[in-house]
């Protein structure tokens, strides 16, 4: 490891699953002591040393459970490039490790990488035709938002202003495609609340799979979205959060397009003040919307404008 700084240092199993498209049959676990840098994955067992560099490393996170018959978070997948092939390697440990694991992969692969921007893309759902796409220099840092500390996206430019995307205002964000010079290419738009209106803003960069990644994992954890593994998805159908009843789904989209709360019974027919009131307090116990002042006067959460967001793109 010579002077590499640790970043990340736990003890756990490792299993390499894999090579050039040739399968292991049945894995052999090794316990290991591992070690993450800014440069490498180390596996270390007593005298031997396995090193995989972070540049090597061309996916993280993807389900290998039917594999290795264990729960997707209790391990880390990672594939890398060596001598030109394609190789997978599991690494396995408590829950918390494994996450701060893969958190920290990602981080040190998506810091001071080259992007493309283009912001706002929408304002309050309207498309802006004057925006155009700006180079940029993606990093990701922590720092304070209205629910306390948050990670956030921060795009630098020299001459310009950074931009930044706090990720506790983020509602949603989705793949898409769209032209940047003369080529079309895979971006990602995320939708997140600027404090006076909804924006939009579309990111590029070549490490798209690994932003995807990331703000799958961050919005799950915080509950604000629900990650569902490509299996699950195919068998039981993507989720678009929990069950609303036809009444809660009016209110919900009543409140995203700027009712006041205390407006509501004049705007939804058949509820009375009562029922509206029960329906807030469902609201708020499942984490969809918050109390901003003591007469029940509500408005959604970030989870609570996701949930709106997925059923509108039914």
């Amino acid at each position: 490891m010579g002077k590499e700084k640790v970043v990340v240092g736990t003890e756990g199993e490792f299993a390499h699953l894999g090579s050039g498209g040739v399968s292991v049959t049945k894995p052999e676990w090794k316990k290991s002591k591992i070690y993450l840098t800014h440069t490498h994955l180390w596996l270390v067992q007593g005298s031997k040393k396995e090193s995989v560099p972070l540049k090597g490393i061309s996916a993280v996170g993807r389900d290998v459970s039917a594999k290795i018959g264990m729960a997707p978070e209790k391990y880390v997948s990672i594939d890398y490039l060596l001598e030109g092939k394609t190789n997978t390697l599991a690494i396995t440990g408590t829950k918390d490790e494994m996450k701060k694991l893969k958190r920290y992969i990602l981080l040190l692969q998506l810091n001071n990488t080259p992007a493309y921007v283009l912001h706002p893309s929408k304002v309050g759902g309207v498309i802006q035709t004057d925006t155009k796409w700006q180079k940029r220099m993606l990093g990701i840092t922590r720092g304070k938002g209205l629910d306390g500390i948050t990670d956030i996206l921060l795009f630098k430019a020299q001459g310009s202003n950074d931009f930044k995307i706090l990720l506790s205002n983020v509602e949603q964000f989705k793949k898409d495609e769209r032209k940047i010079g003369d080529s079309t290419k895979e971006i990602i738009d995320v939708t997140h609340d600027m404090g006076d209106n909804t924006y939009n803003t579309c990111i590029f960069t070549k490490n798209i799979g690994r932003l995807v990644e990331y703000l799958n994992d961050y919005l799950a954890d915080k509950g604000v979205a629900t990650k569902v593994s490509a299996e699950t998805a195919m068998w039981a159908g993507d989720t678009k959060g929990p069950e609303l009843s036809d009444k809660e789904e009016e209110v919900m989209v009543a409140l995203y397009s700027g009712v006041s709360s205390l407006e509501m019974e004049s705007v939804i027919e058949g509820l009375t003040s009562d029922d509206i009131d029960r329906l807030y307090d469902k609201m708020i116990r499942d984490g969809l919307a918050e109390t901003v002042r003591i007469r029940k006067e509500i408005e959604l959460t970030v989870k609570g404008k996701n949930i709106v967001n997925k059923k509108m793109a039914i």
